[in-house]
């Protein structure tokens, strides 16, 4: 089913109507709790940049919200972030009873539906 909040960036950029369709087909599966722009570069066979894009645009349209994952030098999943701005400069990782410094960590943008419980939040104990 088609956004309505879309229908002014469908009609600004026609030749990207087609994947708009896609990216709502994939959020109406709700196959994924969160969006990474790479996969689904891949999962639509465009550059990222493109896929950035589209889930900009659907942020902007109130239906996807950023989230930042953090993770560990040891790649183990330690907290989300509603914005860079939240993450404070030590991160305290469960896994292996360290603080990290941010610039250590890895953080990961993913876009996830605003409907969606908690969707700018998630803790190491819900990892996936």
């Amino acid at each position: 089913m088609p956004y309505r909040r879309l229908d002014r960036f469908r009609r600004d950029y026609p030749q990207l109507a087609g994947y708009v369709q896609e990216l709502e087909a994939v959020l109406e599966r709700g196959s994924s709790d969160a969006l990474e722009p790479a996969l689904l570069a891949q999962q639509l066979g465009v550059d990222e940049g493109l896929a950035l894009s589209l889930l900009m645009a659907f942020q902007d349209a109130g239906i996807l919200a950023p989230r930042y994952d953090v993770y560990c030098p040891s790649d183990e999943f330690i907290a989300s972030f509603p914005s860079l701005a939240e993450i404070p400069s030590r991160v305290y990782c469960p896994f292996d009873d360290l603080e990290h410094e941010r610039d250590e960590c890895t953080i990961q943008l993913v876009f996830v539906p605003l409907h969606s419980r908690d969707a700018t939040q998630r803790t190491a104990s819900t990892r996936s």
